[in-house]
């Protein structure tokens, strides 16, 4: 080689390098060393924004990630929280509501990332009885929901008739085979007891909650040791702001099956009938009984007048049995089942 000639090497090199797709790969040369570096198309960006740069290392390029479509940020949910750590194609973001607050459907809670778009996610709502809950999904079956009480905010399981009578009760009072027992103090029926699957009592306060606005409608069924049965169903049903929880309930507007119709929660004698006044437990006596203890005389917890004409529903079980201190409605005979629910009707 002449003088003054310079003499080239041989160096490994890198194969050439295609672009990725969504994206360009740019970069001048294919030696040891050398690096491209990704420039990812509008609406797409890079899956690992660490490793946008590769280099050639001994003939072969280092990984580079890829170009994937991305879904906008998700913002926080009004009265919730959207969590979720990445915004790429198939990405998911989950929902969590705040205390006070449910899912309004609780079948989508999770949003997925979609060709660049969030599938549709639910919003935390209110629900205050069965009746919202039918009406935001008609799909929904009889069971047991959680509802948050409008007042305090307390979340409370309630079972929801949702087929009976167009659905949407919310059932305050459960009585069917003896297995809880009603006579109780006062405390335990302004808070409530048993369980929502079996024989219960709602509670004073929570029924007050629930009904305290708009118009509710209330529901009495009834079944005798005969196995045949009967119901009522009346307007105007809620209980009054205060400590005594006392009762409203408007005209009987249906009724199918009962052995006599004269007295009701607000007809017949009105020395009997429960409407107007305050619910009264052995320990807790506000009925208008004079020297007497209605409660504690009649064994339940009730809306006692003075004391009461036909309606007992919280009286000792004893079906088929004749008897003042019993569970009956329509009669002296003692009832083998009885459900009380209200449903919204605005």
């Amino acid at each position: 080689m002449a003088n003054g000639q310079k003499k080239t090497e041989c160096i490994k090199v890198c194969p050439p390098f295609e672009n990725n797709s969504n994206g360009n790969v740019t970069g001048d040369s294919l030696f040891e060393g050398a690096t491209r570096n990704l420039t990812c198309d509008t609406g797409y960006s890079p899956r690992d924004d660490n490793i946008i740069v590769s280099q050639c290392q001994n003939g072969h390029w280092t990984n580079i990630t890829e170009c994937v479509k991305v879904c906008p940020p998700f913002e926080n949910n009004s009265k919730g929280n959207v969590t979720g750590d990445s915004l790429f194609e198939g990405a998911t973001r989950n929902l969590t509501c705040d205390s006070g607050y449910s899912p309004r459907d609780d079948k989508i809670l999770v949003s997925r990332c979609q060709n660049g778009h969030w599938t549709n996610i639910t919003e935390c709502v209110q629900v205050k009885d069965c009746t919202e809950l039918l009406n935001r999904d008609s799909t929904k079956l009889s069971g047991v929901y959680t509802i948050i009480t409008p007042v305090t905010h307390t979340k409370v399981q309630v079972f929801c008739d949702m087929e009976k009578d167009g659905g949407g009760w919310t059932v305050f009072q459960k009585r069917f085979n003896g297995s809880e027992d009603f006579y109780r103090n006062f405390s335990d029926y302004e808070k409530g007891f048993g369980t929502v699957y079996a024989e219960h009592w709602l509670g004073l306060k929570n029924i007050y909650e629930m009904t305290s606005h708009g118009s509710n409608q209330l529901r009495v069924d009834i079944v005798r040791s005969n196995g045949s049965s009967g119901y009522n169903v009346y307007e105007g049903f809620s209980l009054q702001p205060g400590t005594n929880y006392t009762l409203n309930v408007g005209s009987r507007i249906r009724s199918d099956g009962l052995f006599q119709t004269t007295d009701s929660f607000s007809d017949g004698n009105p020395n009997g009938i429960p409407v107007g006044n305050a619910f009264s437990t052995y320990d807790h006596d506000v009925d208008r009984g004079s020297g007497t203890n209605c409660a504690a005389e009649f064994k339940g917890g009730w809306w006692y007048n003075n004391c009461y004409g036909y309606i007992n529903l919280n009286g000792l079980y004893r079906p088929g049995q004749s008897g003042f201190e019993f569970m009956t409605y329509d009669s002296r005979y003692g009832l083998a089942a009885s459900t009380m629910m209200f449903k919204s009707v605005s």
